[in-house]
């Protein structure tokens, strides 16, 4: 079983091989005016979804490298943080005031 690992900054997410030690992809995200602030692996370890500073949370298939969904939420502050359910089928975030 393969073992990943995600590490996010402002304007970056990076995708590493733990094993092989290699970068899988990076993806710069400065378009998007916000900065990551939160990340979380769906329970299947294909999706990723980041939080944003504006509460935008995007949904990327790791297989591509691309946002699969974007979801605006009602609120325009920092989504803190995300997690999925067990199974994930749904999932919850939290937003700073």
């Amino acid at each position: 079983m393969k073992s990943y690992c995600a590490i996010a900054s402002v304007d970056q997410w990076v995708f590493l091989d733990i094993e092989s030690q290699k970068v899988l992809c990076e993806i710069d995200l400065p378009q998007q005016n916000q900065s990551i602030e939160s990340i979380e692996f769906h329970p299947d370890g294909l999706l990723l979804a980041t939080g944003h500073s504006k509460g935008c949370l995007n949904i990327w298939d790791i297989r591509i490298q691309k946002v699969i969904k974007t979801i605006q939420t009602n609120f325009d502050d920092c989504l803190e943080s995300i997690t999925f359910s067990n199974k994930g089928y749904q999932f919850a975030t939290q937003h700073s005031n």
